[in-house]
């Protein structure tokens, strides 16, 4: 049975209608903004932070130090990001451990999506959650390489060797070493690996450090890692 004109054309216009809505539903999904998760974002725009591990205890160096700056900027406003009591925002003094509901809060927003880090939110975990970049978390970071441990038997371990066998090279025609490790002229022709090399690779693996090409990132990297 053939359709009349009129049918036709009420039949055209309902699947134009259609289509027309699909295209309206997919232009307006296309066209809403991007959004990442806090988290992501960080890594992207603020490299020379690191979020602050929630595995940690409050106790630690970073946590306190956080927990000081945020309890100095809501102390006494009726509003705070993680909604902490009063009673928590007005402790004094500088070796206070940051409460598990802080923490928590940190951990939950930084899951959080937004659009840039304009948005309050990001400013927050920036402001709150966060610590240094480190040299050891470039290395963390570093497929195929973690730091040497300094053990009891260090001084013979072979990975502890190679990389001493490398800074001896590198310094062998120097009247100084770079690191300036002792006594260079006796140190250069010591087999066991010295001491102080082991401290020098802790302290500097602790250094602020975001920068890939960094002779502070580089160096520890050639002197003071090994293959996983």
């Amino acid at each position: 049975m053939s359709l009349s004109v009129p049918a036709k054309a009420a039949t055209g216009a309902l699947v134009g209608g259609t289509v027309a809505t699909g295209g309206s539903l997919l232009y307006k999904e296309l066209s809403k903004p991007q959004t990442h998760l806090i988290k992501d974002l960080l890594a992207l725009n603020n490299p020379e932070k690191r979020l602050i591990s929630t595995s940690d205890a409050g106790s630690t160096t970073e946590w306190r130090a956080s927990w000081k700056e945020y309890r100095s900027a809501y102390k006494g406003k009726a509003n705070n990001p993680f909604s902490m009591t009063s009673g928590q925002l007005n402790v004094t003094g500088d070796n206070v451990d940051a409460p598990t509901e802080f923490i928590n809060g940190c951990r939950s927003l930084s899951t959080e999506s937004v659009i840039d880090n304009k948005d309050d939110r990001y400013k927050t975990i920036l402001s709150y959650c966060t610590r240094d970049t480190l040299v050891s978390d470039l290395i963390k970071e570093t497929s195929g390489r973690s730091l040497l441990v300094k053990s009891s038997d260090f001084t013979n371990n072979a990975e502890w060797k190679r990389v001493w066998g490398s800074y001896k090279e590198a310094n062998k025609t120097l009247n100084q070493d770079e690191w300036n490790l002792g006594t260079w002229s006796t140190l250069k022709n010591q087999d066991n690996v010295p001491d102080a090399l082991a401290t020098h690779c802790d302290s500097k693996s602790k250094v602020k450090e975001h920068k890939l090409n960094s002779k502070a990132y580089t160096d520890v990297l050639k002197y003071c890692t090994k293959a996983e």
